[in-house]
């Protein structure tokens, strides 16, 4: 049992939420419940920031709903679901509110694992507006609300300026083009014998997934309308026969010799100083003073790629989900709204250093203070545009598939369209079992 927190250095008087509407103070759960009451809250967190994120959201939440306990347990997520969470759900003895990884909503709403939320948010007058697109997106399935989004991290390219100006290039003049990044990648790489002790750019390490650079070509991957897995897109093609330049050129052998000295250097592929152009999360804004305290290193979106005009990022994170057979159904909506609130999500990215997905949030000072930091502003200017993987039931398959692509290729065990075709053909497959 949670006993009551102080706020302390948490307190977020100084971090003002502006333009805060009727919805936005309606999702901070201000009705009270009766008491004594005692509601079920489970996660997956258990250590770290995110543990002391949630510890001071439920104190705060303690003391404004006196006579109102929070009973909390560790769901530790196992392939990407809390499965202690889903055989309570099963047992019927599932916790009044839980914590989900949006990416699987989908797939488990179509077995009946949520309660879905749609009626409850139309009451109290939550709407999409409050939040990014991709968030609210992810958070449902087939026109129904099954969490309220929390958090996410987007993606963007770290580039290291002593490396660019090393190498001839203007470090206040990165790539503008994926073509241009190419070319950078070459010039950046070098090597010692036939041993790689730098290299320029590799597309399949950092925080990153081939749905970047599928949508970077102008691909999809699901077509919603028709529940049809559409990884054989001739963009996709064109994305994965890029990726296939780089396995040849760099040598598959000798590259994955390369990287299998990230973990020896501190900081790893980028902040040590082995990779020039990396493509990961904002994370690593944060990370990166501690481990090398002296990079000099800038941001940029995802350059388009030929014959396109656009980024790609994409976004993931967490939701507030209240499991079907709750015992206590407005108890759990109750705490879900507060902790998926503007004053709870303010709270926890300041806490974790995760972005918001909540619009308000994005434009609370706090943030914007971080926005003062060029590199941090990259990312924050790429929440309106971030993408959600595909949201359907087979989402996991198509991940791993993908996956599984880029591998091959990599080897140069199979051709891209084969390969993709491949990957469509088993995907469809399992999404028929769905209709």
């Amino acid at each position: 049992m949670l006993s009551t927190l102080a706020a302390g250095p948490l307190a977020l008087a100084a971090c003002v939420v502006p333009g805060r509407s009727g919805a936005a103070e309606s999702s901070a759960g201000p009705k009270a419940l009766p008491v004594p009451r005692t509601v079920e809250y489970w996660s997956q967190y258990a250590s770290g920031d995110a543990l002391n994120a949630q510890n001071a959201l439920l104190a705060r939440y303690q003391e404004r709903n006196p006579g109102v306990t929070v009973n909390t347990a560790v769901a530790p997520m196992v392939n990407q679901v809390p499965e202690k969470t889903i055989a309570a759900v099963a047992a019927g003895t599932p916790p009044d509110a839980a914590v989900f990884d949006r990416f699987m909503i989908a797939t488990f709403a179509v077995k009946d694992t949520f309660t879905p939320l749609t009626d409850l948010a139309k009451r109290d007058g939550m709407t999409a507006k409050e939040y990014y697109p991709f968030a609210w997106n992810e958070a449902g399935y087939k026109d129904k609300l099954y969490a309220l989004p929390f958090q996410t991290g987007i993606r963007a390219v770290f580039y290291n300026r002593a490396h660019l100006k090393e190498a001839g290039i203007n470090p206040d003049q990165p790539a503008k083009t994926l073509t241009e990044l190419d070319q950078h990648a070459i010039r950046l790489t070098q090597q010692d014998g036939d041993r790689y002790t730098r290299v320029g750019f590799i597309p399949w390490i950092g925080n990153s997934h081939f749905y970047t650079y599928g949508w970077l070509f102008g691909g999809e991957f699901y077509d919603p309308k028709t529940n049809r897995c559409t990884a054989n897109d001739p963009h996709n093609v064109q994305a994965l026969e890029w990726e296939a330049g780089y396995a040849r050129r760099l040598g598959d052998a000798r590259e994955r010799a390369f990287e299998a000295t990230f973990s020896q250097v501190q900081g790893g592929a980028f902040v040590g100083g082995l990779v020039s152009y990396f493509h990961t999360t904002q994370s690593l804004i944060n990370a990166a003073p501690q481990q090398n305290p002296s990079l000099d290193y800038g941001a940029i979106p995802l350059p388009p790629a030929p014959g396109q005009t656009k980024t790609s990022t994409w976004s993931g994170g967490f939701g507030y989900i209240i499991p079907r057979g709750a015992r206590q159904l407005e108890a759990g909506w109750h705490l879900a709204k507060f902790l998926g609130s503007d004053e709870g999500e303010l709270l926890w990215t300041q806490t974790t250093f995760n972005l918001p997905v909540r619009v308000n949030v994005a434009k609370s000072d706090f943030w914007q203070e971080q926005a003062k930091d060029a590199r941090m502003k990259v990312f924050l200017d790429l929440l309106p545009i971030a993408r959600s993987r595909p949201v359907m039931p087979a989402a996991q398959q198509l991940w791993d598939e993908l996956n599984d692509a880029v591998e091959q290729v990599r080897k140069g065990a199979a051709l891209p369209k084969d390969i993709l075709d491949d990957v469509t053909r088993r995907v469809n497959l399992e999404l028929a079992k769905y209709g």
